[in-house]
């Protein structure tokens, strides 16, 4: 029985050469065992091939490629080396209320008296209204037309030697001591600048270029390039555009150097 297996084995071309399991495979097709149980199931003799499954290490530089990415995604997620938050903006300086603005005793020269109904636009309005309706009619148009610029808020502050004055149009007092001041504020530089250039109560800044004589516009006048000055006794009158705020100062029979002096106050508290 052994020598006749050995010659079966012998006579199979598919198993010369090797000691191993008898015939050929069982199934008659491709192999489907596993080649390492061939030992086992069929008492491979000794020095039979043995396929192992080929086993692959992964990749030194792969390996290390992830491991390098993976660093970096936790160096970037560190708190320890997050980027600070950012400091907050500043915030604005509020600008002064208008009426904190306005001429003030201390800047004009004895003997001017302030004027009832100094102080907010619609109060001085509702003062004079019994004493010169016409002004209080105009006032409270050109009023409505600020706001319509975009003026939020509006003051002023008259002065005069004779209270005959207080109720008489701006620049319109005859040979009265008089100074008088006008600021509103709108609620942005853009709106301020061009009610500036339209017109404050009835004062419309001069064509550049057709100056008139005792009229200065821009920088000249010292007040920035949105202004103009009127000087010409006995009423010296300045007008200008400063931030959100346009300014309206009125001097009527005091000399220059008092003019100079209140406006320039009045300009100093616009911010």
């Amino acid at each position: 029985m052994r020598v006749l297996l050995i010659k079966d084995r012998l006579r199979n071309p598919r198993v010369q050469g090797h000691a191993g399991a008898p015939g050929r495979n069982r199934t008659c097709c491709l192999s489907v065992r596993s080649r390492t149980l061939c030992p086992v199931s069929y008492r491979r003799v000794a020095g039979f091939p043995v396929y192992l499954p080929r086993y692959t290490a992964p990749s030194v530089n792969r390996l290390t490629a992830a491991l390098a990415i993976t660093f970096a995604l936790v160096a970037c997620t560190s708190p320890l080396t997050s980027a600070p938050p950012p400091s907050p903006l500043p915030s604005p300086t509020p600008h002064h209320p208008v009426a904190s603005t306005l001429l003030q005793p201390s800047d004009l020269p004895a003997p001017l008296t302030q004027c009832q109904g100094s102080g907010p636009i619609a109060g001085y309005i509702a003062t004079i209204k019994s004493a010169n309706p016409d002004l209080a009619q105009r006032l409270t148009k050109q009023w409505n037309d600020l706001k319509n610029l975009g003026a939020t808020e509006a003051a002023i502050n008259l002065f005069a030697a004779d209270p005959s004055a207080c109720t008489m149009e701006l620049a319109a007092v005859g040979n009265i001591q008089s100074a008088a001041s006008l600021v509103v504020a709108f609620a942005e530089q853009g709106q301020a600048d061009r009610a500036w250039q339209a017109g404050i109560l009835g004062f419309t800044p001069p064509v550049p270029g057709e100056l008139p004589p005792g009229v200065a516009r821009g920088t000249g006048t010292g007040l920035g390039p949105s202004s103009w000055t009127y000087d010409r006794t006995p009423v010296r009158l300045a007008c200008w555009q400063k931030n959100v705020f346009v300014a309206l100062v009125v001097f009527t029979n005091l000399d220059a150097t008092a003019f100079k002096a209140g406006t320039a106050a009045v300009d100093a508290r616009l911010n």
